[in-house]
């Protein structure tokens, strides 16, 4: 038997997917062991142990209820939270709204993987986009020229986000330097009144290719759809 040390910043699930068994004192690894459905020894006394779902060596008098799946998790868990699906609004089970999240995540880190920088852009349109273009760490940061933005992204490894053609005008020369543009325009779900009485727009989007409404150049419509939501 070898045991290998790792030093470095790791998803627990990569490692429990390769595991068949978990020991562990009361890290809370062995909570999610358990949603993975491994077997779990425990050492220790966590919140989760002594129900019936682990392999328990301390005792816990005070735990005589008994669980009858690994599926049917720790009352922290299972029974003093509602869990609802975010498309739906339905409610759905732990383990669904485990997916949903993590799937919700992971589109999030990738697609604001740094700050996006806003220029020239509409006054009434900067709150509901700092919203949609705020990053795992940072909100957007708005600039009032196009220099300031370049400099910005530069220093920080950002994005440029720029609003319609704007975004076309600086795009090719931006691209050619290693700095990523967003162009920003309303969407495809309009919004009474989006003009003259400046109503917020029910719809954005957000193409890193170019504008569904420039023919001259390709823009991210063009590409094959992949859904990759997990499924209900």
């Amino acid at each position: 038997m070898s045991l290998t040390v790792l030093g470095r910043p790791l998803n627990p699930w990569t490692l429990i997917e390769e595991a068949d068994h978990i020991y562990t004192a009361s890290s809370q690894l062995g909570l999610e062991a358990l949603m993975a459905n491994r077997k779990v020894s425990c050492f220790g006394a966590p919140f989760y142990s002594g129900w019936g779902l682990t392999d328990d060596r301390l005792t816990i008098a005070r735990r005589t209820r008994r669980r009858s799946s690994k599926r049917s998790l720790p009352p922290p868990i299972s029974v003093t939270r509602a869990y609802f699906d975010p498309w739906t609004r339905k409610p759905v089970e732990p383990l669904a709204a485990v997916d949903a999240l993590k799937f919700l995540r992971d589109r999030f880190c990738r697609e604001t993987r740094g700050r996006s920088y806003s220029i020239v852009l509409p006054a009434g349109k900067r709150r509901p986009l700092a919203a949609l273009l705020a990053g795992p760490t940072h909100p957007p940061v708005f600039t009032a020229s196009y220099g300031e933005a370049e400099r910005t992204a530069k220093q920080h490894g950002g994005v440029i986000a720029a609003w319609g053609r704007g975004a076309n005008l600086i795009s090719s020369r931006e691209r050619s330097r290693a700095v990523p543009v967003l162009s920003i325009e309303d969407g495809f779900i309009r919004s009474s009144g989006l003009g003259a009485a400046f109503t917020p727009s029910l719809s954005y989007t957000i193409d890193e290719a170019g504008i569904y409404y420039d023919p001259a150049r390709p823009s991210d419509l063009e590409k094959p759809l992949i859904l990759d939501r997990p499924h209900p």
